[in-house]
């Protein structure tokens, strides 16, 4: 009799302590539910200024590229100009 009420005993405290875990685990599952989506909603604002950023660098880059063929016709002038001021004084 004695050792049936120590094994309720016991049953009892263990099943406190697996209702305490469950509680825990419940928490921390929705704690990292939780997490996931606002970190879904970082990836994409993340992903979005990602996006908008690589357009920026494509514009710069076909910019650059006007510049530097701009850049090159106005040497190619300059040159010819300079060619022909000088063979023309001699």
């Amino acid at each position: 009799m004695i050792q049936d009420h120590n094994t309720d005993l016991k049953h009892e405290e263990q099943t406190e302590r697996l209702k305490a875990l469950q509680n825990k685990l419940g928490n921390l599952s929705g704690f990292l539910t939780t997490m996931r989506s606002d970190n879904n909603e970082e990836y994409k604002k993340i992903a979005n200024d990602l996006k908008i950023l690589m357009k920026q660098i494509h514009t710069i880059r076909k910019n650059m590229e006007i510049y530097f063929v701009i850049i090159l016709i106005l040497m190619f002038i300059i040159i010819q100009k300079m060619l022909w001021t000088i063979g023309f004084k001699y």
